[in-house]
Formats: C-alpha cells, structure tokens, sequence
C-alpha cells in the first residue's frame, strides 16, 4: 500500500487513528479532522475506501451510508467485535 501511495496512484485523505504515523506524517487523523468515528481503541488495522473519478452523486450516496452505519445503535454495539 505505501508504495502505491508514493507512487501517487493512491490518495490517503485521512487515518481512522488517534495519532498520525510515522509513514505517513502529513496525513490528518479524523480525530483531528473532528469526524465523529467509533468510539473506543484506535484501529490497529488500515480501513479505507479508494476510488479516483467517482461520480458526485455516487460519493453523496457514499456518505450517506457511512453516516447511517455510523448511527445505527446495532453497528455501533458490534462494529468494536468485528476485528
């Protein structure tokens, strides 16, 4: 994945994380972008979603459904368990 990033052929907008690493130093965490993410330990793990020339409306439709995931109490109870 680094090197995809370095090569520019993939963009990272920002880390689900409670600190920047050491990788990637300039890349925001959401924490201090002030997204509302999952409560609870930091992901050890990379969670991400790329796509280059996606279409608005497909992207609106994106959104949408992460901040419903986000809200929906089920999710929010299990999402810590699902590795």
């Amino acid at each position: 994945m680094e090197e995809n990033v370095r090569a520019g052929k993939v963009r990272v907008l920002a880390l689900f994380s409670d600190r920047r690493i050491r990788q990637f130093p300039d890349i925001p965490t959401t924490l201090e972008l002030k997204y509302s993410t999952l409560r609870g330990p930091s992901a050890s793990v990379w969670h991400f979603i790329a796509a280059r020339g996606v279409p608005e409306d497909r992207l609106k439709t994106l959104r949408e459904i992460f901040e419903k995931a986000e809200k929906d109490e089920t999710f929010v109870r299990y999402a810590p368990n699902l590795g």
